[in-house]
C-alpha cells in the first residue's frame, strides 16, 4: 500500500515514537516514488500521500477547533491537508519532467524537498509546519542549526533519504558520506557549550484567559488588565503574553518597566509594546514592534472586503468577526535600561529571519510573546514551542517566552528549556538569562547556504544524469 511510508512519515515527524528515524522512512517515500510505472502515477501518490501526512501531522487543528466551534470549526481546516499535497506534487511534477533517470528523480526529490519547504517559509501565505529539520530536535544534531538553520537540519533529512535508497541502486558512496555528516554532526551537537554573557532577570506572566471570550467582549468588560496588574507585584522588568491588554489599557499597567502584547485597536495592529517609567521623572519612553507575519486565515484574511459574502457565512457560524490586522513593517528590538530585547509574537517565532534580522539588528536577548490557547493542550502546542526553541540555536540567544495558558519558559541558546510554567494556570516565572553577543554563522548567512547547495546539487545531478543517458543511447 503505497500510503504506508506516508503514514510513518508522519508519524515519525510527530515525534510519537520515531523522530530521529524520519529520514528511514522518508527514503521509503522516495522509493515508492521513483518506482512508480508512470509519471502520472507518482504525482497521484504524491498528492493523496501528503494529503495525508498533513492529515497526521496537524490532526490537533480539527479537534481543538471542534472544542471551540462545533463541527464547522472541524471542517473548514480540511482543504488545508489537500492544498499542501498539492504543493509536494507540484514539486514532484517538476522533477519528474526534469528526468526520466531514476537515480537523478530521487536525488532531485531530496533537494527539491527543502526548496519547497524553504518556499513555504515566505509570503502572506506562510505555513512552515510539517517542516522534516524539527524531528532532529531530540537529537544533538540540532545544534548545526547554528550552522544553517533548520533548513540544513532538513538537508540532512532530505539526502540522507535519499543516500539510504541509492544502497539498493548500487551506489554505496552517498551513504557513506552521509553517515559521516551524521558522526560529524553529532559531535559537534554534544561538544556545544551555551555562551555566557551579563547576567539579567525579568518576570514572565500567564494570565491564562479565555482567548475568545475576551475576543467576543466587544464592550471591554473582561479587564485583563486586572489579572496581569495583580500578578504583576514588585519591581523589575514584566513580561506579559500576546494581545494581554488592549491599547487603551496601557496608561493603566501598573509595571514600570513592562513588555506586553497588545490589542491595538486604533491603529489595528498586533502589537509588543516596551514601556518604561522612571518615577523620579514622571517621564515615560515607549517602542513597539507590529507583528509581520500574520496568521493566514487567522489574522489576514485575503480579499476581505471583495469576498465578504463568503466571509460572513462562515463569521455567522464561529461566531467571531473574521477582520485582518496590518502588517507590521519591522524587525527591530526594544530598547528598554539598556538591554536591546528582539520581541516578536506568537507565529512569527516558526520563522528563523525574524529572530535572525532582530539579533543583527542588535538583540541581546529574544522575546516570545505568545498565545497557544486556541491549540489547546495537544501536538499544536508542542510543536509551536518546539520550533520556536531552534531560534535559540539559531541565534545563540536566550529566549524568554510568555504564554497566555504556556508554554511560558526560559530557553537557554542551545535550545534547552530551563524553566517553565505549568499549562492553565495563573501565575508568574522569575526568569534568569544571560544578555549575550556575537553571531553564528547563519546569522551570517541564512538560508542561502543551503538553497546554495540545494541548487548546485540539482543542476549536478541533472547534468550528471544527461550525461549517463546518452552514454547509455
Amino acid at each position: 500500500m503505497f500510503l504506508l511510508p506516508f503514514i510513518f512519515l508522519a508519524l515519525s515527524s510527530l515525534n510519537i515514537i520515531w523522530g530521529f528515524l524520519t529520514p528511514l522512512f522518508l527514503a521509503w517515500v522516495f522509493k515508492v516514488l521513483i518506482d512508480t510505472q508512470t509519471r502520472r502515477a507518482a504525482l497521484r501518490r504524491m498528492f493523496w500521500g501528503m494529503s495525508l501526512f498533513f492529515a497526521i501531522f496537524l490532526y490537533w487543528l480539527p479537534i481543538s477547533f471542534y472544542g471551540q466551534y462545533g463541527i464547522f470549526g472541524a471542517v473548514i481546516f480540511i482543504p488545508l491537508w489537500f492544498i499542501e499535497g498539492a504543493f509536494w506534487m507540484l514539486m514532484a511534477a517538476v522533477v519528474f519532467n526534469l528526468s526520466r533517470d531514476r537515480y537523478t528523480r530521487l536525488w532531485l526529490l531530496a533537494f527539491g524537498w527543502v526548496l519547497l519547504e524553504w518556499l513555504r517559509h515566505l509570503g502572506m501565505f506562510a505555513f512552515p509546519w510539517g517542516t522534516l529539520g524539527y524531528t532532529l530536535l531530540g537529537t544533538p544534531l540540532i545544534q548545526a542549526a547554528d550552522l544553517g538553520g533548520v533548513m540544513l537540519l532538513s538537508l540532512l533529512t532530505t539526502v540522507t533519504a535519499a543516500a539510504l535508497v541509492s544502497v539498493l541502486e548500487g551506489q554505496f558512496i552517498p551513504v557513506a558520506l552521509t553517515a559521516a555528516l551524521w558522526v560529524g554532526g553529532w559531535f559537534y551537537g554534544i561538544t556545544r557549550d551555551a555562551p555566557t554573557g551579563t547576567p539579567q532577570q525579568a518576570t514572565l506572566v500567564q494570565g491564562n484567559i479565555d482567548p475568545r471570550l475576551k475576543a467576543q467582549d466587544v464592550n471591554h468588560q473582561m479587564r485583563s488588565i486586572d489579572i496581569y496588574n495583580n500578578l504583576s507585584q514588585g519591581t523589575g522588568l514584566f513580561i506579559w503574553p500576546e494581545t494581554a491588554i488592549y491599547d487603551h489599557n496601557l496608561e493603566e499597567a501598573q509595571p514600570a518597566q513592562l513588555i506586553t502584547g497588545m490589542s491595538d485597536q486604533t491603529t489595528i495592529h498586533n502589537r509588543v509594546v516596551a514601556r518604561e517609567v522612571d518615577v523620579a521623572s514622571n517621564q515615560t519612553r515607549v517602542t513597539t514592534h507590529d507583528k509581520i507575519r500574520l496568521v493566514p486565515f487567522g489574522e489576514w484574511y485575503p480579499m476581505r472586503e471583495q469576498l465578504a459574502s463568503v466571509y460572513e457565512p462562515i463569521e455567522k457560524q464561529l461566531g467571531v468577526y473574521l477582520g485582518s490586522w496590518r502588517v507590521g513593517e519591522k524587525a527591530e528590538p526594544l530598547e528598554m535600561e539598556g538591554q536591546k530585547l528582539g520581541t516578536y509574537v506568537c507565529y512569527e517565532s516558526v520563522f528563523g529571519w525574524i529572530a535572525r534580522r532582530m539579533v543583527l539588528n542588535g538583540a541581546d536577548v529574544l522575546v516570545n510573546v505568545s498565545n497557544d490557547a486556541w491549540f489547546g493542550t495537544g501536538a499544536g502546542l508542542r510543536q509551536h514551542y518546539d520550533m520556536g526553541r531552534v531560534r535559540a540555536i539559531e541565534t545563540h540567544r536566550y529566549i524568554l517566552r510568555a504564554g497566555n495558558t504556556g508554554v511560558t519558559a526560559v530557553i537557554d541558546p542551545l535550545g534547552r528549556t530551563l524553566e517553565r510554567l505549568p499549562l492553565w494556570e495563573e501565575g508568574t516565572l522569575k526568569a534568569n538569562y544571560q544578555s549575550l553577543t556575537g553571531a553564528t554563522i547563519y546569522m551570517l548567512v541564512g538560508d542561502w547556504l543551503v538553497i546554495g547547495i540545494c541548487l548546485f546539487g540539482s543542476i549536478w545531478v541533472l547534468f550528471t544524469g544527461s550525461r549517463k543517458a546518452r552514454v547509455l543511447l
